[in-house]
């Protein structure tokens, strides 16, 4: 269970990871700092070893001849968001080929509608995922968060 959110500026996801009903602190959200996709956010929810597999798979590069094999059964799914340098809003679910959304805030997880409320609001990324920490029992443990820096001309 997961809250990840996007403002816009700022990529920001709760920390909480469940395993056989015990609460976990876990990382949700990677800046890529090295090869093709330098500079991207990504974000993972789901099942946490498969999100960490299809964060590892975009940072790799994203060959979609090496697409984790497990994404074909629901039982096993996570998804990954991606938000490029130019803040474009990129998801992989079921394959290598990514939607693309065209919104300027975006929510990913179980507590996606309180967070997009919130921020529809008003609130920032961070203060989203806090509220739906707040409100969702799947939520929690802090947050981690990555803002863009205002890129040099």
């Amino acid at each position: 269970m997961t809250v990840i959110a996007w403002d816009g500026k700022t990529l920001a996801a709760d920390k909480q990871a469940t395993e056989g009903g015990i609460r976990q602190v876990t990382t949700k959200i990677l800046l890529v700092d090295k090869g093709k996709f330098k500079g991207h956010l990504l974000a993972g929810a789901g099942a946490s070893s498969q999100a960490n597999m299809l964060m590892a798979w975009f940072a790799q590069g994203a060959d979609p001849n090496c697409f984790p094999k497990y994404q074909d059964t629901d039982d096993l799914s996570a998804q990954l968001l991606v938000i490029t340098p130019d803040k474009m809003i990129l998801r992989y679910d079921f394959n290598p080929i990514p939607i693309q959304f065209h919104d300027t805030m975006y929510a990913l997880g179980s507590g996606r509608e309180v967070a997009l409320g919130a921020m529809a609001m008003g609130a920032s990324a961070v203060r989203a995922v806090e509220i739906a920490s707040d409100l969702c029992h799947g939520c929690g443990m802090g947050v981690d968060s990555i803002t863009f820096k205002k890129r040099k001309k």
